[in-house]
């Protein structure tokens, strides 16, 4: 029985972690993150965990009603781990935490909470999988509360920040996500901006219908109720890894790739365009669906003067749906079929061999008494010496 830490192997304490932040993972999840190398004993590890340890219980996600994987009502999609009582105990010893969580707590509560923290959960592995983990960090909604003394009624997802930075907080639209619940996340966001301590919020869209009646919700706002951020996305879920790209400032270098030149980034106070080039010309982008920045763009190109001196890459067509028609004629669009690919193998855990296990093995009396006469060729006391020798390297026989 797991009763305490050292029972444990470091890679096990950052499973309970992580599942002790973010309630819940999906085997998929836990794979991807923390055995790239061997599904097989990703598998047997966390059966370790369940039935000899018992400090993670798993749990069946159901597979939606009359979806092709659950025509019946009875498919299932995933497996899922949440932590039992004694894996949240060992979670806070390891973190030094005071113990106040309680089990039943921390796991979701029912299939649609489940599901919708299995998706949210999406954007922690894709950090670690594209190897931004040492760049960008992951923040769960409850410790975002609790650190920048957010309303506990938000519906956060959860939040992405760089170091140095100011965090980008995000809010997750599901797949039939209704008019209202559009509504209800907008209100939340005009409710942080109206304080003025986050300027940085990303709303990510389960499917493309959900993420159009969005879209479609916040051009219907009027001017003066539209939330006042340094950037605002609405974007495709599919879509968070540019996100992630954009936070970390590595999607300039595939821009100067494009455009095969350096690029400079924009004057300070000039929030239109993102870079300029050597000939002057501004650089917009839309990889994050940023409306903060599309409604810019829609308005630096009917001023007058304007010099068709705008380059706009985009990544997904529907993100030009956004701009104004008229824009689409004034400004030089650029398709970038790159994407952001995971790492093979992002997290690689040394094994844990234990120290002074001791090996045993027997040779043959002819050959035992060979290496009784070596030994006292070269002075040694005894044979177990000389076979240290010989496996540290020292010793050189025939």
């Amino acid at each position: 029985m797991a009763d305490n830490l050292s029972n444990l192997t470091k890679r096990d304490k950052d499973i309970l972690v992580t599942l002790y932040h973010n309630r819940t993972l999906t085997i998929n999840q836990i794979y991807r993150m923390f055995f790239p190398r061997s599904l097989e004993y990703c598998y047997s590890r966390l059966k370790k965990l369940e039935k000899v340890f018992g400090v993670i219980n798993g749990k069946v996600l159901k597979a939606p009603l009359g979806s092709r994987d659950n025509p019946a009502g009875t498919g299932i999609e995933a497996k899922c781990y949440v932590l039992t009582e004694k894996g949240i105990r060992l979670a806070e010893k390891a973190q030094e935490l005071p113990q106040t969580r309680q089990a039943c707590y921390n796991a979701p509560s029912d299939q649609s909470k489940l599901r919708l923290q299995t998706k949210i959960n999406d954007v922690l592995v894709a950090i670690i999988e594209h190897g931004l983990s040492q760049e960008l960090e992951w923040i769960d909604s409850r410790t975002l509360k609790e650190q920048y003394s957010l309303s506990r009624n938000l519906y956060l997802a959860g939040a992405v920040a760089k170091q140095g930075k100011d965090p980008t907080l995000l809010w997750y639209l599901p797949e039939h996500s209704t008019e209202r619940a559009i509504t209800n996340i907008f209100n939340q966001v005009s409710t942080v901006a109206d304080e003025g301590r986050h300027q940085n919020i990303a709303v990510l869209c389960e499917t493309t219908v959900v993420w159009k009646n969005a879209i479609k919700h916040y051009k219907s706002l009027p001017s003066h109720s539209q939330p006042i951020l340094n950037r605002l996305s609405i974007i495709h879920a599919k879509d968070v890894p540019y996100l992630l790209w954009h936070e970390s400032d590595r999607m300039k270098q595939v821009l100067e790739e494009e455009l095969e030149q350096m690029l400079t980034p924009a004057e300070y106070g000039e929030r239109r365009f993102r870079y300029t080039t050597k000939e002057g010309k501004k650089i917009a982008e839309l990889f994050i669906s940023d409306v903060r920045h599309i409604r810019q763009i829609n308005h630096y190109t009917v001023q007058p003067g304007y010099e068709d001196d705008l380059i706009v890459f985009y990544c997904n067509p529907d993100y030009l749906e956004v701009l104004d028609k008229a824009v689409l004629d004034k400004v030089e669009l650029r398709f970038v079929g790159f994407r952001p690919q995971p790492l093979l193998e992002p997290v690689v855990y040394e094994r844990e061999w234990k120290r002074n296990r001791r090996v045993s093995f027997t040779v043959p009396e002819e050959v035992y008494s060979k290496l009784q006469k070596e030994v006292e060729n070269r002075g040694l006391d005894t044979v177990e010496e000389f076979i240290r020798e010989m496996i540290e390297g020292k010793t050189v026989t025939n």
